[in-house]
């Protein structure tokens, strides 16, 4: 699929939901919470070692009540500007998978989202 059908896909679908979720959900606030706060890096990265999902944490559940709404994509901030991977990676350690989370959240979420029959994307 070329950038041109790419593109009309996403403008016929109209609506769709961006999830953001990595270190900052586990302060409460914006994915722009280390810029905006001046948090340090190291400070921020230290988050890393709480990164515990809840139980509720189930990304099938967002997907469902995203399509119940009308949404026929979803995506999810696999990486946002902090740097934290929300799957394994070969070139940092600064992962979801590395942290006491141990889980891959890209792939549940990519999952969920294709077997809910919406158009999955990924904000890196």
């Amino acid at each position: 699929m070329d950038s041109k059908d790419t593109m009309r896909r996403f403008q016929e679908a109209r609506f769709g939901a961006f999830i953001h979720y990595g270190l900052y959900s586990i302060l409460g606030r914006s994915e722009w919470a280390m810029y905006n706060e001046g948090i340090p890096v190291q400070e921020y990265g230290a988050l890393m070692r709480r990164f515990r999902p809840p139980e509720r944490f189930l990304p099938r559940e967002w997907v469902e009540l995203a399509k119940r709404a009308g949404a026929r994509y979803c995506v999810l901030t696999a990486r946002h500007h902090d740097g934290f991977c929300l799957w394994d990676s070969a070139t940092t350690g600064f992962t979801s998978m590395r942290s006491p989370c141990r889980r891959d959240i890209v792939l549940e979420f990519v999952e969920a989202v294709r077997d809910a029959g919406l158009m999955v994307g990924l904000y890196f």
